[in-house]
C-alpha cells in the first residue's frame, strides 16, 4: 500500500507570488533561492553547462526523451509486447 504523501501542503500555505509571479512556499524557501541566485558559481555552472550543450557534449531534454522512447521500443519488441 502507498503511504501517503505528509510533504504536501494546502493551497493556503502557499507563500505570495515573487517578482515572477512564482509562488515560494516559505520564507526561507526564498531566502535560499535568493542566496543561491546571488552565487556567482551559480551562474557559472549554467553557462558552462549551455556552452557544453551547444558543443554537443550533453543531450538536451529532448534528446534524452527521443533516446528513452527507442529504448522502450527496443525493449517492448525484444519481449514481443
Amino acid at each position: 500500500m502507498n503511504k501517503p504523501v505528509p510533504d504536501l501542503r494546502p493551497d493556503d500555505d502557499l507563500g505570495p507570488p515573487d517578482e515572477h509571479g512564482l509562488q515560494i512556499w516559505s520564507p526561507a524557501e526564498a531566502e535560499a533561492i535568493a542566496r543561491l541566485q546571488a552565487d556567482p558559481e551559480f551562474w557559472a555552472g549554467l553557462e558552462e553547462a549551455e556552452e557544453d550543450v551547444r558543443a554537443g557534449r550533453l543531450y538536451t531534454s529532448e534528446e534524452v526523451a527521443a533516446h528513452m522512447a527507442e529504448l522502450k521500443q527496443r525493449w517492448r519488441a525484444e519481449r514481443g509486447l
